[in-house]
């Protein structure tokens, strides 16, 4: 049976990568997972800045792959714009991480045959079905109470309780 070989992708920000970093070790020891996982280049050199400075031994199993959001990586007020990075990574990643996951799956004994990405990576799952890989997972790092919150957002509105400005609608 082939290796199951899941690309982890988290949202740019640094509090969406360590809780996806846990799972992808996780998959690794208890499940024996190959993982590839993709970052900003941005994020990227950082990790592997503070994995080099904390002395911490690459793990076999998982591949850190940078890629750029084309935003300049000297930028380093990217994460003061939320509204800019998510539409550079949603514009500029999308054909590069494609370009990889095509790499990967032609060079490779073990082809990509699971997505695990940041909810906020929804432009995955059209990734995911242009590439034929059936198991696209959207992962939420938030608590329940956020992520619950924001499902709900839809109904929210739908029932008259909060307004399309984002202001709540309470009745006294």
């Amino acid at each position: 049976m082939e290796r199951p070989h899941a690309l982890v992708f988290p949202s740019a920000a640094q509090g969406h990568i360590n809780p996806l970093m846990q799972l992808s070790q996780h998959l690794v020891a208890s499940h024996g997972f190959l993982i590839t996982f993709v970052n900003t280049e941005h994020n990227h050199l950082r990790i592997m800045e503070a994995r080099k400075l904390s002395n911490e031994e690459d793990h076999p199993d998982i591949r850190m792959v940078g890629i750029s959001d084309g935003l300049p990586l000297d930028d380093f007020q990217r994460t003061s714009d939320l509204k800019k990075i998510i539409e550079a990574v949603h514009h500029h990643m999308v054909p590069l991480v494609e370009q990889l996951m095509s790499e990967i799956n032609q060079k490779s004994n073990n082809p990509i045959n699971c997505i695990i990405s940041d909810l906020f990576m929804h432009w995955m799952h059209d990734i995911a079905a242009k590439m034929k890989i059936p198991t696209v997972i959207g992962f939420c790092p938030a608590s329940i109470a956020t992520f619950s919150l924001v499902y709900h957002i839809p109904l929210l509105l739908s029932s008259g309780k909060l307004n399309h400005d984002g202001k709540l609608c309470l009745a006294l």
